[in-house]
């Protein structure tokens, strides 16, 4: 007789409001499992900090406080590292998930599978220092190496990954992403009152320029701040709205050494780290979405962007073209010109805009976070040998 499937999850790498995209991938993964109709229990590793994000779940979901797991990022790990795997097998699960691209370094007694959401790649190192860069690639490398799966959100990525890691290509799984719509009214006629006070809080109108990043390199965003130039000097009046970590001084920066600064400060709107419904609320009022990044592993906010009725100009670079295909305008993102022309014929053409919409509606619909759920129970099974 089978054992019956129990998993530990750690959650410990979230914290509300400073996790950007673990946050919203973590938080959507739980949601797609407790919906799915099966018997698998759920031992939630949780810190004093993120708890709220996983109350009111079912009760084949265990949660499990960590204490000092909210204090230092050293003590996080720690806990990580050296304690989770024992604390699991005590607990009776028979797999551990970590979902925050490394696992522990220590060959558990029982399976690890670990997502990896992103690589240090060349484009990546210039924000990183070298003693965060040594201590990622000692533990990608352990990961790798201790595993049972290794998970990743895109085909484009685990070839990448495979061949820069040397792990056999059976133990890389590609679990793509889901994707959420925003909660609220199907049409524009009806109230939606959750997106009214989101833009009144930034002081928007519907139809703004929208572009959700941070400030690393590879993200490129001096390029689109050079294409908003040039749609400015053409008559293109909307603001655009960066949403992440962008620190109020590297726009400065920017501004100050590119092309771009004759863009008024004004006509561009940091809104910091968001609420995954606020930034779901501002993608149903922006009259278009620009990604100019460089590399991805995934592509979260172009999936995000589509379901939610907003049209994207995005770079044309292999992981887009894997997800998201047609349903896009794929530009060259080193040249601002292509982006800004791509990005005025969005805003003014609207068959070129039906045709965006009705075709990331299309792609969007074959995501989602039930279907991710049921992929990594079907991992965690075999992962388990249950």
């Amino acid at each position: 007789m089978r054992p019956r499937l129990k998993v530990a999850i750690s959650t410990l790498i979230v914290q509300p409001g400073r996790s950007g995209s673990n946050e919203s991938y973590l938080a959507s993964l739980v949601r797609g499992l407790a919906s799915l109709p099966d018997s698998v229990e759920y031992v939630l590793f949780i810190s004093a900090g993120n708890r709220e994000l996983f109350e009111g779940l079912d009760r084949r979901f265990q949660l499990v406080a960590v204490p000092g797991a909210a204090g230092s990022r050293v003590a996080r790990i720690a806990i990580d590292q050296l304690v989770l795997g024992r604390w699991a097998g005590q607990l009776n699960a028979n797999v551990l998930h970590f979902p925050g691209t490394v696992g522990s370094a220590l060959r558990l007694r029982i399976p690890q599978v670990v997502t990896v959401h992103y690589d240090l790649e060349p484009a990546h190192l210039p924000s990183i220092s070298l003693l965060k860069r040594a201590y990622v690639n000692y533990l990608m490398r352990r990961t790798c190496r201790v595993a049972r799966y290794v998970v990743v959100p895109s085909a484009t990525f685990r070839a990448a990954f495979v061949k820069r890691w040397c792990v056999p290509p059976e133990r890389v799984k590609v679990v793509y992403h889901g994707v959420q719509a925003a909660a609220g009214p199907a049409s524009g006629s009806d109230p939606d009152h959750h997106g009214d006070d989101v833009l009144r809080r930034f002081g928007l109108e519907p139809g703004f320029l929208l572009c959700v990043t941070n400030a690393l390199p590879h993200k490129n965003i001096p390029r689109l701040l050079d294409a908003y130039r040039l749609l400015r000097s053409r008559g293109v009046s909307q603001p655009l709205v960066l949403v992440g970590d962008i620190p109020p001084g590297k726009l400065r920066t920017w501004l100050q050494q590119g092309a771009a600064a004759s863009i008024c400060r004004e006509a561009i709107i940091l809104t910091g780290f968001l609420a995954h419904g606020d930034v779901l609320a501002l993608y149903r009022h922006a009259g278009m979405m620009a990604t100019p990044t460089l590399t991805e592993s995934s592509s979260m906010p172009v999936l995000e962007a589509m379901a939610n009725g907003c049209p994207v100009v995005a770079s044309n670079i292999a992981v887009h073209r894997e997800i998201a295909g047609a349903a896009v305008r794929l530009v060259d993102p080193e040249s601002a010109e292509a982006f800004a022309g791509a990005i005025q014929e969005v805003l003014e053409d609207p068959a070129e805009r039906d045709r965006l919409l009705a075709a990331g509606h299309g792609v969007a619909s074959k995501f989602s976070w039930d279907r991710t759920a049921r992929e990594m129970v079907a991992l965690y099974a075999e992962a388990a040998g249950s």
